[in-house]
């Protein structure tokens, strides 16, 4: 009995012995300082992670902020582009709406004379002015052809071009006359018109010469004189009779002279008859004198008086 206890408490030590060595081991394998330290290191390595990611990051903001500044920048300077620009597109509409007006704006149209159509135009309307073109104007309102005038770019020529002094004889200054007072025009003659109209032989317009009338017998008649100084050779001019004269049976004549000496007297000339092309020389003619000599009908007064047309005259040196 005594042996079996011995042995049991022989065991029990055994066991005691081995609980004791097992705990032993456990506390020397958790050593708290050891752990402490990898703990730390471990915070130590996040800590220098997180320094470089901020040290990255203050690096991006750095950046960033060094993009803000330039964006800001060519904000500024697009917002002063865009003024300027504005400033242009506006300056651009100014002038656009300016142009707009003088586009010119063609329309054909026909051309009448004291209630008569004498022709056709093209009208141009531009800049609150009206402009005819030339080629169709000029046909019907005077007596040139396309072939009497011409355009060089810079003037308008109608008959004869100016050359070596040749002038219209109506641009010299008047000499003398004789008659009586017509009103707007010297005497019994006028000037390139009649106080209330143009001249005008057989339905033709004329804008520059002399018209005399009679309302006496050919002992008096009317006349006008210029004085040519001997500067000229040659006078070129149309005659007929204007259509005022009214009267079929009218007749009348011209009669020039060169210092009181005649150079030409013209057939007679009755109403309607188409005008004449005369050319004179006045060749060391001082002064030229033109006389309208005429008869009127008895059965009226003044509007059956003749009127005799000198038109466009021209001095030739």
């Amino acid at each position: 009995m005594k042996t079996k206890m011995k042995k049991g408490l022989f065991i029990g030590s055994a066991v005691l012995a081995i609980s004791l060595a097992s705990t032993t081991s456990a506390f020397a394998t958790t050593d708290p300082t050891k752990a402490l330290k990898t703990k730390i290191t471990q915070l130590t390595n996040q800590v220098t992670g997180l320094k470089k990611q901020v040290t990255s990051l203050t690096s991006q903001v750095t950046s960033l902020k060094k993009q803000i500044t330039t964006l800001t920048s060519q904000k500024n300077t697009l917002t002063s582009t865009n003024k300027s620009q504005q400033t242009q597109i506006n300056s651009l509409k100014s002038e656009v709406a300016r142009l707009n007006k003088l586009v010119p704006t063609v329309k054909a149209g026909k051309v009448y004379q004291d209630g008569i159509e004498s022709g056709g135009s093209n009208f141009v309307s531009m800049g609150n002015k009206q402009y005819v073109q030339v080629d169709t104007i000029i046909p019907a309102l005077s007596t040139y052809k396309s072939s009497d005038y011409s355009y060089d770019g810079t003037n308008l020529y109608l008959g004869i071009k100016p050359s070596n002094g040749v002038v219209n004889l109506t641009k010299l200054p008047i000499y003398s006359t004789y008659g009586q007072s017509m009103g707007s025009s010297s005497d019994w003659t006028a000037i390139n018109k009649f106080p209330n109209s143009s001249f005008a032989i057989n339905g033709k317009k004329y804008y520059n010469g002399i018209s005399g009338y009679n309302r006496y017998n050919d002992d008096e008649p009317a006349n006008i004189g210029y004085k040519l100084s001997r500067k000229y050779s040659t006078l070129e001019f149309l005659l007929g009779m204007d259509d005022i004269t009214r009267d079929g049976e009218e007749q009348s004549k011209l009669v020039v002279y060169g210092d009181d000496e005649i150079i030409y007297e013209s057939d007679k000339i009755d109403y309607l008859d188409e005008p004449k092309s005369i050319s004179i020389s006045v060749k060391n003619v001082n002064v030229i004198k033109f006389e309208f000599i005429g008869r009127y009908s008895q059965t009226y007064y003044y509007q059956n008086s003749t009127y005799t047309d000198i038109v466009n005259p021209i001095l030739i040196p």
